[in-house]
């Protein structure tokens, strides 16, 4: 009997012993903030054996399994901050350890906060925190993209190491309409991502790079936000537009509510100059065009998440976006033959009726698996799409007077359905797979005086795609990620009038490959070379047949025989001393489209243009940033970008340097009271047949903080600009078209920040749908 009763003894201390329990914790900064991707690492005491370890998640939450009963010591590190280290004793059940506090580390954080370096490099790209930065100070989320590394901003196109940036994202929400960005204070940003080439995961048509911001977070409850008011002028003009807006976040419970809503008033007044020398008459037309109008949008964008528990949550994503305008054009023309002795006098004046409607309905699904952030999403997307343009024409000529009117009608409505699952593998390995499938329907009514136009048309989309990516680590010195997309697209066209169908199918691989080597982390030197395969999908609006007429000489048109080609990337990138930021990118290409200038066949002395497929290009190109600290008060970034492309069509090769230049200061005089100027250089270049004559701008801005912090004064401007002059030159014509437009305007910005409860920690419904135009740059 006492012999039984030591073995059952015996066996309950050894279960004891070897049971294996859940040790779980959260991590925040000195501010009460969650801190995100610190490295928790277990070590066995007293011989100070690593165990295992996780990665918290963004809300700063950690879980360890299966640990024995004993004594551990817990180190949490992080580059943001000082590392941490707390014992443990664990027993014979799950343990929830007390808050861990990690202070800032002051070291790195210096760099940071003046020079606005990223602070974190990865296999993908890099982040920045912008939490606590003074770059922020003043300035819109748009304005303070282009001060971060490897970013610039170019005639309100941002660029990525010389690459479009392709895609933003809000909280992991696609941004469809970039006011949005434009309206949120960037003070209210924790961190922004910056991935110049895009993974597997990713749209195979997505050529370019993409931002995903992070707007800051907090925990338990309550809500913040802003109101912001802006009026702007043109010089020699008056009042250019306003606008009001406002941005809430708030949570009540286990409900989270974010709110965009905007009402503005945009004057579109644009003067140009157009001068067409024909070689083989010797005519000459000479066209002075002006654009004067006003357009009113309202666009309020819903985003609301219930957390069903800690592993389910299901949101809504709510969108409209409404906009009117009627903008009146007037065209003048004066014909010289060659003799240059006759003259023949026009004018074409355009009143035009835009109506845009535009609603999106999305759903989502979360469901973390694990805690070690395994986890699957869905999410379901409806856009609907209604657009009306009315054009009326009125041709004043010595011979008499014509009327005439171009009305379409469009309405599109997109079905998109995406599943994506992350599955986090051992201790630095990720997978993650998904698919796709999108649906596009596009019906358009042509009801034109020149009744040989009129048609009714219908365009539909579909496209079906799978993905897998896997993301691992080496030697911690190494990371690499490897992916490929498999996607197919079908477009198909078919014309009521012509009695005209047709359906082109597309299908490949698209194949993504990574790899980063940290050469000396300590001192922030890097190196990361990519590659990638993608598309060009043809935009639904540049295969439409619709002709669109700008003056008496000149219209464009769509193509439907527009086929889509494809692009091989190859980028590297070398960082130092979290300072430097270099990269070299080569892009080659068969069957590019571009738009070409034509003669109209009936009458000669009317151009028009067209997009086209045919030839290839090639493109070389380095990109080089660095942040230098003039003064205490006064930081500088510099960056250039200098390419050069080839391309080759219909036999003819043309080849150019495209080079531009950008120059940022910022200024920051005291913690209320600062400035910035923004200088661009953009020389001489030549596209196909196409010359795009030099460009550059100087802009100025200001700003003010009182009311202790809660109200901003924000002045910006344009000091000076020049304008841009296209010159076509073909073997019939030469074309100079030049906008005249006055360069210099100013903004005023007006904001109030308020907030109230408890700090929150907010989710996002996101939106997966966009609707895409392509227009000439001409």
């Amino acid at each position: 009997m006492k012999r039984t009763a030591f073995s059952l003894l015996a066996l309950l201390w050894c279960l004891a012993v070897y049971a294996q329990n859940s040790l779980t914790g959260t991590v925040f900064d000195t501010e009460n903030q969650p801190v995100d991707f610190a490295t928790v690492a277990v070590y066995a005491l007293p011989d100070s054996a690593l165990v295992t370890g996780a990665v918290t998640a963004t809300d700063g939450t950690f879980r360890i399994a299966s640990l024995h009963a004993g004594k551990y010591l817990l180190t949490v590190s992080h580059l943001l901050y000082q590392k941490q280290q707390v014992v443990i004793d664990m027993g014979t059940t799950d343990v929830v350890h007390p808050p861990i506090v990690v202070s800032t580390n002051d070291v790195l954080l210096k760099e940071v906060v003046i020079t606005g370096d990223a602070v974190q490099r990865r296999v993908d790209g890099f982040r920045v925190s912008l939490k606590d930065n003074p770059i922020t100070k003043g300035r819109t989320g748009t304005q303070v993209l282009s001060l971060l590394p490897g970013v610039i901003e170019n005639s309100g196109s941002l660029m990525i190491e010389g690459r479009p940036v392709a895609r933003i994202y809000i909280n992991n929400r696609r941004v469809e309409n970039q006011k949005e960005l434009a309206a949120i204070p960037a003070d209210m940003i924790e961190r922004v991502d910056i991935i110049p080439m895009a993974n597997s995961s990713e749209d195979a048509a997505l050529n370019g790079g993409i931002i995903r911001i992070t707007l800051k977070q907090h925990v338990d409850g309550g809500y913040y936000g802003s109101v912001t008011g802006e009026y702007s002028g043109l010089v020699d003009v008056g009042t250019a537009g306003d606008g009001l807006n406002a941005i809430f976040n708030g949570k009540w419970g286990k409900l989270n509510l974010y709110n965009y809503a905007a009402y503005g008033d945009k004057r579109a007044y644009d003067t140009y100059t157009t001068l067409s020398d024909y070689k083989q008459t010797g005519a000459r037309i000479q066209t002075e065009e002006s654009s004067d109008g006003w357009s009113h949008t309202f666009t309020d964008q819903l985003s609301l998440v219930y957390e069903l528990n800690q592993r389910h949550s299901i949101g809504a994503n709510l969108m409209a976006h409404l906009s009117n305008s009627n903008p009146h054009s007037v065209s003048s023309s004066v014909v010289t033959e060659a003799n240059r002795t006759a003259t023949h006098n026009s004018r074409m004046e355009i009143e035009n009726r835009n109506r845009l409607h535009q609603y999106q309905a999305t759903l989502n699904y979360s469901w973390l698996l694990n805690a070690k952030g395994s986890n699957i999403k869905l999410t379901a997307d409806y856009l609907r799409y209604n657009s009306t343009n009315d054009r009326d024409y009125t041709n004043h000529s010595p011979a008499a007077e014509e009327r005439s009117f171009n009305n379409t009608d469009s309405r599109s409505q997109f079905v998109e359905a995406d599943a994506k699952s992350e599955w986090v593998v051992g201790k630095a390995s990720r997978l993650d797979a998904g698919a796709n499938y999108r649906w596009l329907e596009t019906k358009q009514q042509l009801d034109y005086s020149a009744v040989a136009l009129n048609d009714r048309y219908r365009m539909t989309g579909r496209t079906y795609s799978a993905y897998v990516n896997y993301q691992s680590a080496w030697k911690q010195q190494w990371m690499y990620q490897i992916g490929v997309r498999a996607q197919e697209d079908r477009i198909g066209y078919r014309s009521e009038q012509a009695h005209a169908s047709s359906e082109n199918v597309y299908r490949n691989l698209f194949p993504t490959v990574m790899v980063m080597y940290r050469m000396n982390p300590e001192k922030g030197h890097s190196l990361r070379l990519s590659y990638q395969k993608t598309m060009n999908r043809i935009p639904y609006s540049a295969i439409t047949p619709v002709v669109t007429y700008e003056n008496d000489y000149f219209y464009t048109k769509g193509n439907v025989d527009l086929t889509p080609n494809t692009y091989h990337s190859l980028m590297a990138n070398l960082s130092l001393f979290n300072r430097w930021n270099i990269s070299l990118q080569g892009v080659y290409s068969k069957n590019i489209m571009f738009f070409k200038t034509f003669a109209d066949a009936d009458n000669p002395m009317v151009l028009y243009t067209m997009p086209v497929n045919g030839g290839r290009s090639r493109l070389a190109a380095v990109s080089v940033d660095r942040t230098f600290q003039m003064a205490k008060w006064w930081s500088m970034k510099v960056n250039a970008n200098i390419g050069w492309q080839d391309d080759r069509f219909e036999e003819q090769l043309t080849g150019d340097w495209r080079m531009l230049y950008v120059l940022n200061h910022t200024f920051s005089f005291s913690p209320t009271f600062g400035a910035s100027m923004s200088m661009v250089l953009e020389p001489t270049f030549k596209k196909n047949d196409r010359i795009y004559q030099e460009v550059y701008s100087v802009q100025i801005g200001a700003y003010k903080y009182t009311l202790k912090n809660r109200l901003l004064l924000a002045l910006d401007g344009m000091l000076l600009a020049r304008n841009r002059t296209v010159v076509t030159q073909t073997n019939e014509i030469l074309n100079a078209h030049k906008r005249t437009t006055p360069v210099s305007w100013g903004t005023l910005r007006v904001v109030y920040y308020f907030n109230g409860g408890k700090r929150l920690q907010v989710k996002r419904a996101n939106s997966i749908q966009y609707y895409q135009e392509v227009k000439d740059d001409r």
